[in-house]
């Protein structure tokens, strides 16, 4: 077999990627928009200078199962289980309301029933691959705003199933009956069940033995046999390559060595994924956008705003802030990877044909190469619609009952959110005898503080009213302690604009931050990666100077 054609594919996609990148980066675009980009210039449809577009495709492949098996990494089974009301309810209503409101309009458009329901499949689903990619570029994945994203996305994953079993009925060219709808569902839900199983008797052992042979090879090889074989398995039951990619990070996160495997499998993800992102680029045929302007144009702006206004409907439904389901609905936006599995599978039974199959992929691509962007706009997007309707949406929480005195009087602290962090500042504040109120996202974090005595209120601290409704004019302290960033900031400046004379603690986690809540009134900014050195540094220094064995001479 001659593998020249091949390699010679992969040096010109490889060359033209970099120079593409470089080219784009006085603009201050993300890479992902340079090796779209990329595939548009020498794709079939562009130069023409790509001639094993398939082989191209299939090497992509591999870079969407490492992706989301990296991205799995980040997670652990106790930080799913948090989230079963966003995959289940949030992401539900968000895949069951598109799909419903897309066929309505597709019957209303002349499609009929049957494509109409087939458009509100192929618009219902996301971008896994490129929306998780840019929140963890951003750093932003464990952010409510993050979660939420997460939580609709691997709901989309299962609902590929349902999907792909259907499809041929709405085309007349299958028989499929709810039975066998119910069965495959069925086996989706055996084989996460078994992954968390495994995830706690099997692989740490077997992680364990692999580690003691202190042979990165085999550590490295058995890492991506997970990754790939539970790819391979969820895909051989009907489900997608990537949610069993994904369930398989989530299993090694469980143990000591997520982060060597992570570190050893980065360099292989980042080479495959630019080659994903560059196969997507080659899909588009620019002659039929230019030809086709605004038909392409309006199709994109719809899907941009039906999605958006559906999955805002979808996280408020469940109760989440207005200004967090806009930031997530915005991030999932797009069409996803998957949709053109679902278009091949349409063209096959004739629910897409001609023109359509064409307005279908040039709406997918330009709405994935327009995430970044959509993305980076979210936040002050977010800020607006809140300011306009937060109140309407998220009512205020009822306003705290009168204090007990403290040490210090009426005054009181805000402690915002309670993870560990927030757990930390509380001690502290008890032992001191300094009254608090908690403020936090997270409605099951809320109820269980409250069951247990706390002052603890349901509310977003970026909004004005509920800073009045938790007494921020009488505070003398806040102490922002959540992973929410934009939030954070908002609130920071919000506070010191309420109350001049409050004392304002926040953290964040990068030190490229500090001067940007300084700049907002913060008055103390903690800085997670700085505080973990210099504890690390004060453990060394101290074992150092206690160890004979490394102690200096004296010098005589």
């Amino acid at each position: 077999m001659d593998h020249l054609p091949l390699l010679r594919d992969l040096v010109v996609t490889l060359a033209a990627a970099l120079v593409v990148v470089f080219a784009i980066r006085p603009l201050k675009l993300p890479p992902l928009i340079g090796f779209i980009a990329t595939g548009v210039l020498i794709g079939p449809y562009g130069l023409r200078l790509i001639s094993q577009v398939h082989e191209v495709e299939l090497l992509a492949e591999i870079g969407v199962t490492l992706l989301l098996f990296s991205i799995g990494l980040e997670f652990s089974i106790a930080t799913l289980r948090g989230m079963w009301r966003q995959v289940v309810f949030g992401g539900g209503l968000q895949v069951g309301l598109t799909v419903l409101v897309s066929a309505a309009l597709g019957w209303g458009l002349g499609l009929g029933p049957a494509r109409g329901i087939f458009w509100g499949f192929l618009i219902a689903l996301s971008s896994t691959a490129i929306t998780l990619k840019i929140l963890g570029d951003r750093r932003e994945i464990d952010t409510p705003a993050g979660r939420l994203t997460v939580g609709m996305l691997l709901f989309q994953d299962l609902a590929i199933v349902p999907m792909v079993l259907l499809v041929p009925l709405l085309g007349g060219a299958g028989e499929v009956g709810p039975l066998d709808i119910a069965k495959q569902l069925g086996i989706a839900v055996v084989v996460v069940t078994l992954a968390l199983v495994v995830a706690r008797r099997v692989v740490p052992r077997l992680m364990h033995r692999v580690a003691s042979l202190r042979s990165r090879e085999v550590f490295v090889l058995t890492a991506i046999l997970l990754c790939f074989g539970a790819g391979w398995i969820t895909q051989s039951i009907g489900l997608s390559l990537s949610l069993g990619a994904f369930l398989a990070g989530i299993v090694i996160s469980e143990n000591d060595y997520a982060h060597q495997v992570a570190a050893d499998t980065l360099p292989l993800r980042d080479l495959f994924a630019a080659l994903f992102f560059v196969s997507i680029g080659m899909l588009l045929d620019v002659r039929f956008v230019v030809s086709r302007p605004f038909a392409v144009a309006g199709l994109c702006l719809a899907i941009i705003l039906l999605k958006s206004l559906l999955a805002v409907v979808a996280m408020t439904a469940i109760r989440r802030p207005l200004r967090v389901s806009v930031i997530a609905a915005l991030s999932v936006a797009q069409i996803g990877e998957f949709s053109f599995v679902l278009a091949r599978l349409g063209q096959s039974v004739g629910m897409l044909t001609g023109e359509s199959d064409q307005l279908f992929l040039a709406a997918a691509v330009v709405t994935m190469m327009l995430t970044p962007f959509i993305i980076l706009l979210a936040p002050p997007l977010a800020f607006g619609v809140q300011r306009r309707f937060g109140g309407w949406v998220n009512p205020v929480p009822e306003t705290p009952a009168e204090r007990a005195p403290g040490t210090i009087g009426e005054a009181h602290a805000i402690i915002v959110g309670f993870g560990p962090n927030g757990l930390g500042v509380a001690e502290v504040l008890r032992g001191a005898g300094i009254p608090y109120d908690v403020l936090d996202l997270n409605g099951q974090t809320v109820r269980r503080l409250q069951s247990a005595g706390e002052r603890a209120y349901y509310g977003d601290i970026s909004r004005p009213d509920i800073q009045h409704a938790v007494g921020i004019e009488s505070a003398r302290l806040i102490v922002f302690t959540a992973s929410d960033p934009a939030g954070a900031l908002r609130g920071v400046r919000l506070a010191r604009r309420l109350n001049p004379t409050i004392r304002i603690v926040a953290r964040t986690r990068y030190s490229n931050e500090v001067e940007t809540f300084r700049a907002a009134g913060a008055d103390t900014v903690v800085v997670e990666e700085t505080e973990v050195g210099h504890r690390l540094q004060g453990e060394l220094l101290t074992w150092v100077l206690n160890d004979d064995a490394l102690a200096l001479p004296n010098e005589s």
